[in-house]
């Protein structure tokens, strides 16, 4: 067998090792992406719901759930493409508008919590396929802070002569 011919068949078996590897690498690649962009979204719904909490939590708690609703749609307008519609399932809150009237028209500091929790759709194409689910994977995310609020004293001071 002359130089030549080796070089050729050296050659050859250097493209079907190329070959085989990428048969391997390729969906292995996808996979880790896929892994990745699953976990952020998981992520993202964890600091969304915290968010929501957070927020809900301190003011009013008669005007939680308008907050709540705030930051929901401020995470829908920022995300795109692999994560995708987060929803407000629940918001929890233990103080009620009963509470806030037996402090009468004195006020004082509210004491409870409240509890949130969120829904988020994450587009895998990989992993879905892998595991045969559906499209889109959804995950809940559940957080609790606790009610930071002051009823404000609305009794009209009186004044001696």
């Amino acid at each position: 067998m002359s130089i030549r011919n080796r070089k050729k068949s050296t050659q050859g078996s250097s493209l079907v090792g190329l070959a085989a590897g990428m048969i391997i690498a390729i969906p292995v690649i996808l996979v880790v992406f896929d892994l990745s962009m699953i976990v952020l979204g998981v992520q993202q719904n964890d600091s969304t719901c915290r968010e929501v909490a957070r927020v809900a939590a301190n003011g009013n708690p008669l005007d939680a759930q308008s907050r709540a609703q705030m930051i929901i749609r401020k995470a829908n307008m920022q995300t795109s493409g692999y994560v995708s519609n987060f929803k407000l399932l629940k918001l929890t809150n233990t103080v009620t508008a009963a509470t806030i009237a037996r402090l009468g028209t004195y006020g004082g500091q509210l004491k409870g919590e409240l509890t949130a929790q969120t829904d988020v759709s994450v587009n895998s194409f990989v992993v879905r396929w892998a595991i045969g689910g559906t499209n889109p994977m959804h995950f809940v995310s559940e957080q609790t802070f606790p009610v930071t609020y002051v009823v404000p004293n609305t009794t009209q001071s009186q004044t001696g002569p």
